[in-house]
């Protein structure tokens, strides 16, 4: 987004507490909800009164939760790529979200010899990384730290991940609810498959 945007404001960016290049604090210390204060945290901090939020994969539902808990502090979100879609009701998830979930959380306990080896995971048919956006070769990247080995292993934190996916299993935002509780929200869904 950085290298296109061309909005008046400035852009700032975040790693969540457990994930890129934040800290990795003790279990118990996770959830959309301690997720969202953070967000807020950051935006105090540079004296941001209100803001437009975008959020990617699991940060889509962070700010969905800034928006429900903060709602003076949003002008509006964008949110990419957040995910399975959820019902509030409780339902079993398809065979395909389970195995991307599998697939997802199976990550965190590896190490790849090279960063290509980590891409090659996500898209087995590379061979060369130019042979995949150069975005998202760039934020899968970004996903890894060399181990004192010469290895590469994910960044983010296994226990972090798991708590904040139970937290949003059982009481995490949704869209629906955005719509019920902000009074002007408007909830569009793009198949883009």
């Amino acid at each position: 987004i950085s290298r296109h945007y061309k909005g008046k404001g400035g852009l700032l960016a975040l790693d969540l507490r457990g994930r890129g290049r934040s800290g990795k604090p003790k279990a118990g210390s996770y959830g959309m909800k301690q997720h969202a204060a953070d967000v807020i945290r950051v935006m105090d901090h540079f004296h941001i009164a209100r803001a437009v939020l975008a959020g990617h994969s699991m940060g889509a539902f962070v700010v969905e939760q800034v928006a429900l808990d903060y709602p003076e502090r949003v002008t509006s979100l964008v949110l990419l790529d957040g995910g399975w879609a959820r019902a509030t009701t409780e339902t079993e998830l398809s065979e395909d979200v389970q195995a991307g979930l599998k697939r997802a959380f199976g990550r965190l306990a590896m190490t790849f010899e090279t960063p290509l080896h980590y891409m090659q995971y996500w898209f087995p048919h590379i061979t060369h990384e130019e042979e995949i956006d150069r975005d998202y070769a760039e934020m899968l990247r970004y996903d890894l730290e060399e181990t004192s080995e010469g290895t590469f292993r994910p960044r983010p934190h296994g226990e972090a991940c798991m708590e904040d996916a139970q937290w949003l299993g059982t009481c995490g935002p949704c869209a629906q609810g955005l719509a019920l509780g902000g009074k002007n929200a408007l909830v569009g869904r793009r198949d883009l498959s």
